[in-house]
């Protein structure tokens, strides 16, 4: 399939592709060998899977009632110490695959929604989303692989719910996630004690900027040259002037590796 055709690099042993976003996507889930499986699911804040999704066994939960907890916490009741974040020794993908994978935030499960085509399909025999960037064209396959509450599993293959490091900070019980099905891509919050996917995220060393509206290359090619022909067409007395023609060449690049790697 186009997952294992395109170019992609690997972190620790686990591939990423590059989509033209601002961090690097898995290509397969957390717990998973191949694009198409759906791996393992985790509470919010655990770092391990386990048989049954319960507050009797959700790790910072002071009792069953499930809305006293001992870490990120907003709420009046329990210890509230106002962290909206899953720090590093609490977060799936650091802890499984090491590294310097850590799971998405909202906002960059958002970006991936926006900057990003959906496409309901099939890949290894199950249902999901080939996520394709719009910015660069290169793909990743999101599976359909549901979620757990309790001992029970819930809308495989139809429903997908992937969780990010991020609490809702108007109800600490529940944390951010991307949620889709066969006709809808969204986010939702959910209780923290519900088993879900993770697919994991690394940052760029260099932090990237985007130009805040659609170009091509070849256009923007041809408007970095015209400005350079420009400085050049006048007398070069003025220092900025003189500066822009002496770094044209990497002023160019750079943009160009900005916009496009």
């Amino acid at each position: 399939n186009s997952e294992t055709k395109q170019k992609s690099n690997s972190i620790n042993g686990h591939e990423y592709v590059d989509l033209g976003l601002s961090v690097k996507w898995a290509t397969c889930n957390v717990g998973a060998s191949n694009p198409g499986d759906y791996g393992d699911y985790f509470s919010w804040g655990e770092t391990r899977p386990k048989s049954s999704y319960d507050r009797s066994n959700l790790k910072h939960c002071l009792d069953r009632s499930g809305d006293r907890f001992t870490k990120y916490n907003l709420n009046k009741r329990g210890t509230r110490d106002n962290r909206t974040r899953l720090e590093l020794s609490d977060d799936a993908a650091r802890a499984n695959w090491g590294g310097s994978w850590r799971m998405p935030t909202k906002a960059e499960q958002d970006e991936l929604r926006e900057q990003c085509s959906w496409q309901w399909t099939t890949v290894n025999g199950h249902n999901g989303y080939r996520v394709t960037s719009k910015r660069n064209g290169r793909s990743i396959f999101l599976p359909a692989a549901g979620s757990r509450d309790g001992g029970s599993s819930s809308r495989v293959g139809s429903r997908g719910n992937y969780w990010s490091s991020s609490l809702n900070t108007n109800n600490s019980n529940n944390a951010y996630n991307l949620n889709f099905n066969s006709s809808n891509v969204d986010w939702n919050n959910n209780n923290r004690r519900n088993g879900q996917s993770v697919r994991a995220v690394s940052e760029f060393t260099k932090a990237r900027t985007f130009l805040p509206f659609e170009v091509s290359k070849h256009q923007l090619a041809v408007d970095v040259y015209r400005a350079y022909k420009d400085a050049r067409r006048h007398k070069r007395y003025k220092l900025y002037q003189l500066k822009y023609e002496l770094n044209y060449d990497r002023f160019s690049r750079n943009l160009e590796l900005q916009q496009f790697m």
